[in-house]
């Protein structure tokens, strides 16, 4: 009897150690799937053209890579000034359609009258922005995106 108890004991151990191996590996399991799921987590930002503008992360990268790319030299995604303006709440300043098209051709928003694209124009020394116009309005919109979860 003594013989059968140890046994059971002995047995007891080997599922308990099997159950938090199993708990180890799962939950690592988990991290790992939480990593390679990130470039798809939907996000949400605020902007004056739309109210909410679902942000996927795939997004957010493709908009730091060109933000890199393109801005960087020139602008902060805070709201620190380098050459031009900083960037941080630009959604809210203006809407997603006025951003694109002055990231395309400033010139063109300036030449139109545009009241704030002229004082912008003014406040940064009459240096206008470097045309973009090979940015598509989906690279534009991805600047944003990254901009804004800065």
């Amino acid at each position: 009897m003594e013989t059968k108890i140890k046994e059971t004991i002995k047995l007891i151990r080997t599922l308990v150690l099997a159950i938090v191996v199993l708990f180890g590996i799962t939950l690592l399991s988990f991290i790992s799937l939480k990593n390679d799921i990130q470039g798809v987590k939907v996000e949400s930002v605020q902007t004056n053209s739309l109210p909410k503008v679902p942000v996927e992360s795939a997004l957010v990268a493709k908009g730091r890579e060109l933000f890199d790319l393109n801005c960087k030299s020139c602008h902060a995604a805070s709201d620190e000034i380098v050459i031009g303006p900083g960037l941080k709440g630009i959604s809210q300043r203006r809407d997603l359609d006025w951003i694109t098209k002055w990231v395309q051709n400033s010139g063109n928003v300036i030449k139109s009258g545009d009241k704030y694209a002229i004082e912008v124009f003014n406040k940064y020394n009459k240096i206008q922005m470097t045309n973009f116009e090979k940015l598509s309005d989906e690279d534009v919109k991805a600047i944003v995106a990254y901009v804004e979860v800065q």
